[in-house]
């Protein structure tokens, strides 16, 4: 996570971490804080990303696990966006200025485009890669071993769904029960190596890029953890649910269709996409909350009823 409110020490850092790689330091460009500090720079005459990380939020294991899972989906032949090591040979670097210790992996810039709904490529190719490339994820995921001292989380063990109550205000009733509603429902599914493993965990049209020629190629999996199959799914549809019926409906064919193409559909777990769906929408609910704190801000508060009503519909797509 980067350091809220310290933009100066976030770029003290990223100039600092751009020496350990041999980058210009003239050429970084902030991207964004989506959870950690994003910047673009320029290594030998390529585009690269820079990632800043707090590793009170990400520690270093937990970062390594990530990397470790990135490069065997690598050689599993997904695309997805690899680190680079360091001048030393670290995919993991750490360090400080003044009394803040962030952590920096660098990766691949990923070739193609971000897909939105305004684009060309907003039709059912790109959907249907969408799916595929999901499903070459979890068909990869399979066969994943991970190192005994590098393992991501269990989806419930996250934070945000670990300690939930802590977030969502007492006064909330309706949100407390399909939190304890959902979660009941949930322990009870089975587990399985064919249903159950490494998952994105965000895998919306965000997190990729795209071209026609060459398809999809993946990143940002600092949210990777064991999940079923089926929410990284649910995730992807979640994105779309706000579509008219109709068209939704098609948006969802053609990237299950993809999908079906690389790897199968557990048909039980199917039937209980919405529930996924209906688990996402809570995950964004406590993820704003944690964000927000304790006295958002009036458009942070707007933000917060409009979510808690999502919470509070049940959703069925």
């Amino acid at each position: 996570m980067w350091i809220p409110d310290q933009p100066e020490v976030n770029r003290a850092f990223a100039v600092l971490f751009a020496e350990r790689w041999g980058v210009d330091a003239a050429t970084i460009q902030h991207i964004g804080d989506f959870g950690n500090s994003v910047y673009g720079c320029q290594l030998d005459g390529r585009s690269v990303i820079l990632r800043l990380t707090d590793p009170k939020d990400r520690s270093q294991p937990v970062n390594q696990a990530e990397l470790d899972f990135l490069a065997h989906l690598g050689r599993c032949g997904v695309q997805v966006s690899l680190p680079i090591p360091s001048r030393r040979g670290s995919l993991i670097e750490a360090g400080s200025v003044g009394d803040e210790t962030l952590l920096a992996s660098m990766f691949e810039y990923a070739p193609g485009v971000q897909v939105t709904p305004e684009s060309p490529y907003w039709r059912e190719a790109f959907f249907r890669e969408w799916g595929r490339t999901l499903a070459h994820i979890h068909q990869a995921a399979r066969a994943y071993e991970p190192p005994s001292d590098a393992r991501r989380w269990q989806w419930m063990d996250e934070d945000l769904i670990a300690n939930a109550r802590r977030y969502i205000p007492a006064s909330d009733s309706a949100s407390l029960r399909e939190l304890d509603t959902v979660m009941d429902h949930l322990s009870r599914l089975p587990t399985n190596r064919d249903s159950y493993g490494l998952t994105h965990a965000d895998f919306s049209y965000r997190n990729f890029h795209y071209d026609p020629h060459s398809g999809i190629t993946a990143f940002d999996f600092g949210n990777c953890c064991y999940h079923w199959f089926i929410s990284d799914i649910a995730i992807a549809l979640s994105t779309l649910r706000h579509y008219p019926s109709s068209e939704r409906d098609q948006y969802r064919a053609w990237l299950l269709a993809g999908y079906r193409d690389v790897f199968p559909i557990d048909p039980f777990l199917f039937t209980q996409l919405n529930w996924f769906i209906r688990l996402r929408i809570l995950y964004v609910y406590l993820d704003r909350l944690a964000l927000f704190g304790t006295s958002p801000a009036d458009d942070q508060r707007k933000t917060l009823e409009t979510l808690r009503q999502q919470v509070h519909e049940c959703f069925v797509w």
